[in-house]
């Protein structure tokens, strides 16, 4: 039997981490019941809301901000299922279980994540689930335990990354046409933040840093500058840069790369540390500091500013030592971090049943 699907991701003009995950699993879900009718909500002020291949209700701001709008499609749709990702009033929620849907509810930043254990939230949502990986190293709370098992609800789903598996032939693909195909290479990838450091805009931070990386190692860097990069690309002869990608080609480029700078949101630091990969961070808002502050503490990843210098030198420094990168990917495979996707899609068929 088909059933109906409406995700509702925070979207702005700036950061796509929700948005992405969201986009991720639903083209998941549509590849494992392609008979169901899947829907988005998403602010039009988002760069990639327009690319989206799912029906999609536009408005002026993120859904959390359009409850009217929001509870109108609800009740005109009647969708079965919900997913809020770090979005939703309880307006809504409760719209949406008196319409007959079951409620997924993600969070990945901790003040969401209290919202979504707060007994009044606890008893709209049928699954909630966990999008940072540095708290599926350490679980619930003691007390969030204890509300877990007063109101019945099923536990947590840590979902630690969500992406789509990388492939073999479309990684070479893609090596051939970005010409690194025998070539050991570095991925810089900022993500969907665009924070300013230096009183410079963090892609030509970025770009700036791979250039001076790759002229002092003479190793290629591949730069995803992203939609939020305003400046001009850099193709030097050292230096390979790119726009947005889908998620399917940036999982292959990270799959391959020997070396990761990132920016800190927690879908992007979820997939490099689900493979392995040995990676300098940049925190750009204050619940990617604590992430990374947490990671770094841990021996996971190397944690940095908003720097050219100091972006350049942690990866050099880190090239050099061979030692202290197999420690890293050592501590990151003793904390099991894998891909949530299959987890996320097993959730749901439960509530598809």
């Amino acid at each position: 039997m088909s059933r109906s699907l409406l995700f509702l991701p925070v979207s702005s003009p700036v950061g796509s981490g929700e948005f992405m995950r969201c986009r991720i699993i639903a083209e998941a879900a549509q590849q494992r019941w392609p008979e169901d009718r899947i829907e988005f909500v998403a602010s039009r002020a988002a760069p990639y809301a327009g690319d989206l291949p799912f029906e999609t209700l536009l408005t002026d701001r993120s859904p959390t901000f359009h409850i009217k709008e929001v509870n109108d499609l609800i009740r005109r749709r009647k969708p079965d299922i919900v997913i809020f990702d770090n979005a939703g009033r309880k307006a809504q929620m409760r719209c949406a279980r008196e319409n007959g849907a079951s409620i997924v509810f993600i969070s990945s930043r901790p003040r969401r994540r209290r919202k979504a254990f707060r007994p009044d939230r606890m008893g709209l949502i049928n699954h909630h689930w966990i999008a940072q990986p540095e708290a599926a190293l350490a679980g619930l709370t003691a007390w969030e335990a204890l509300k877990v098992r007063l109101t019945g609800q099923l536990s947590p789903l840590f979902l630690g990354s969500i992406f789509h598996p990388s492939q073999e032939k479309r990684r070479e693909d893609l090596r051939r046409k970005l010409d690194i195909a025998s070539k050991p290479y570095l991925l810089f990838c900022h993500g969907g933040g665009n924070l300013k450091g230096d009183d410079r805009a963090a892609p030509e931070i970025f770009a700036e840093a791979a250039e001076e990386v790759s002229k002092t190692s003479g190793l290629r860097v591949v730069v995803v500058a992203g939609r939020s990069h305003s400046g001009e690309p850099i193709n030097g002869q050292g230096v390979v840069t790119v726009g947005s990608l889908p998620n399917e080609l940036l999982i292959d480029l990270l799959h391959d790369a020997d070396l990761i700078v990132s920016g800190g949101g927690a879908g992007l630091i979820g997939q490099v540390l689900a493979h392995r990969q040995v990676c300098v961070s940049i925190p750009f808002a204050e619940d990617q500091r604590n992430r990374l502050k947490q990671c770094s503490r841990m021996g996971l990843l190397e944690r940095r500013a908003l720097n050219v210098g100091e972006i350049r030198q942690a990866v050099l420094d880190l090239l050099k030592d061979v030692q202290r990168c197999r420690r890293i990917r050592q501590g990151i495979g003793s904390c099991m971090i894998t891909n949530g996707l299959d987890s996320a899609l097993d959730s749901l068929a439960v509530m598809r049943d």
